[in-house]
């Protein structure tokens, strides 16, 4: 009999500067850790992504937006994105 290959958990990513979003699988705390977060996960498939609008200070999400919309399918990510 065929041993069936395990289903990989969700890839579960937030940017939030202050709440601890238990149920993500990596968390980034600033605009630019959130750029990173993704430039790391380019080959992968997120299942779930959780932005907050209003990271404190004059840092917003606009960065990881930015990054969204100018590589939508996160396969041609650059490093100096």
């Amino acid at each position: 009999m065929k041993e069936e290959s395990p289903v990989p958990p969700p890839i579960i990513l937030g940017i939030d500067d202050l709440r601890p979003l238990p149920w993500t699988t990596r968390i980034a705390r600033s605009s630019g850790e959130g750029v990173e977060l993704l430039q790391e996960h380019r080959d992968n498939l997120i299942d779930e992504l959780w932005l907050d609008h209003d990271l404190g200070g004059d840092d917003s999400i606009l960065p990881v937006v930015t990054l969204l919309e100018e590589q939508p399918s996160m396969g041609g990510l650059s490093e100096s994105a």
